[in-house]
């Protein structure tokens, strides 16, 4: 299933640390397009769903209200936007940003996906900082959960690796990550150093190389199948049932 130089995407490497089962499910299951961006998520769950579309919106804001929010207007949102509530608070969020601070204020790149040899993903927003080229890495996100951190890292190492890159020329390294939680209008950053860089990138290859040994294949010991959010949790109960039957732990 997996070959000594695969790609590792964000999604698969969040997926892994929340569950290594999880992983190679994901892994194994969408192997025919597992480099390819899909343009059509109708199979996907409600909530999958909402989340693409919320994305949606926010990738395009500076594209619909930056013309707005620089001539100093507040911008006005139609139907159905103007009954989310969590968007006029990011409207109102990126106006207040705006007016502390106009310069660098737009991003620099939006949906930015990036992939080499080792890992793959998409950046939702790139912020330039200052004339030197420092920049920051923002994430959104409905709510915090367990792995922010380590995501935001992974974008940092796979921006790192990409530097200079042509298509943004005028950023020269991450200095800064952060994290937007559209749902709850809270907006969390910290400062990233080279030293930090270098440590999280061993790790992950350190992690690459865990993934390929099958000891690794196991759900976590304190899965016990109910979680509404895993995508795979009837897959995992009936292998796990099955594998019950095979050493004689179960009768049923």
């Amino acid at each position: 299933m997996l070959e000594k130089e695969f790609v590792l995407s964000k999604t698969e490497f969040v997926a892994f640390l929340k569950c290594p089962f999880q992983f190679y499910l994901l892994k194994e299951l969408y192997k025919p397009t597992n480099q390819k961006r899909r343009n059509n998520y109708s199979d996907y769950e409600q909530f999958l769903q909402d989340g693409l579309d919320n994305h949606l919106w926010l990738q395009n804001f500076y594209k619909n209200f930056s013309v707005d929010i620089k001539s100093n207007i507040d911008p006005l949102l139609k139907l159905p936007d103007e009954a989310d509530y969590w968007k006029r608070n990011f409207v109102n969020f990126e106006v207040k940003r705006y007016k502390e601070k106009n310069d660098f204020w737009e991003p620099v790149a939006v949906e930015f996906y990036l992939c080499n040899d080792s890992f793959c993903g998409t950046i939702d927003r790139i912020d330039l900082l200052n004339e030197l080229g420092d920049c920051r890495i923002v994430e959104y996100k409905s709510y915090p959960s367990e792995f922010d951190e380590e995501e935001l890292l992974f974008y940092t190492v796979l921006l790192t690796n990409h530097l200079p890159i042509i298509d943004v020329p005028n950023i020269t390294k991450v200095t800064e990550f952060g994290i937007y939680y559209y749902k709850i209008n809270e907006f969390y950053k910290a400062k990233v150093t080279p030293e930090i860089i270098n440590t999280f990138e061993e790790y992950l290859e350190k992690l690459r190389t865990e993934m390929l040994d099958p000891s690794f294949i196991k759900k976590k010991k304190t899965c016990d199948f109910t979680n509404s959010r895993c995508l795979y949790r009837e897959i995992c109960k009936r292998i796990h049932i099955k594998h019950q039957k095979i050493f004689g732990h179960s009768k049923t």
